[in-house]
């Protein structure tokens, strides 16, 4: 496998993957190799956009899609493929929201809060508060990152996200 695709292995790296590989194509200019990559890419994305198009109207007008739906949504692969084309069932802020409440549990022990404030135009605005004092040195660093990670894999839509809460604490100046 060549190193590429390996990078794109995980499937929800893989909408990144292919933004990236058509940055590289765009960069190329107007040589005819890319001109031909990017009217290819353009094709095949166009055709499985269409025929998952076609296959989520089928089941949705179908008895008991809403579970297969979710089978689906529950599927890393499947889950990417609906993000890419635009098609998953639910809309930015349900898995924004969705994906907050999967690392509620996991923060919950150490004291942590996480909470969704606003989702729009692209940004996702949380905001956390630390009960226990659990927020400091490496996981202070750390934290954003992970709460990161997981909204972009949820929202791929979503450019930024703000994390209030998670500012270094002021050293107290001492009384002299």
């Amino acid at each position: 496998m060549p190193a590429d695709r390996a990078e794109a292995a995980n499937p929800s790296d893989v909408p990144r993957r292919i933004e990236a590989l058509i940055k590289a194509i765009e960069a190329a200019g107007e040589h005819p190799a890319a001109a031909s990559a990017r009217e290819l890419v353009t094709l095949l994305l166009d055709l499985h956009g269409d025929g998952l198009t076609a296959i989520m109207s089928v089941l949705a007008a179908s008895p008991g899609s809403e579970a297969i739906i979710a089978k689906l949504d529950g599927d890393e692969q499947a889950r990417a493929l609906l993000l890419l084309h635009g098609l998953h069932p639910d809309d930015t802020e349900t898995r924004v929201r969705r994906a907050v409440e999967r690392l509620r549990p996991h923060l919950g022990v150490d004291g942590i809060r996480i909470e969704v404030e606003h989702v729009a135009a692209g940004t996702a605005r949380l905001s956390v508060s630390d009960s226990k004092g659990a927020i400091n040195g490496a996981r202070q660093m750390l934290l954003p990152v992970e709460i990161e990670q997981i909204v972009f894999d949820a929202a791929p839509e979503i450019e930024r996200v703000v994390i209030g809460g998670l500012e270094p604490a002021q050293p107290a100046l001492a009384a002299g």
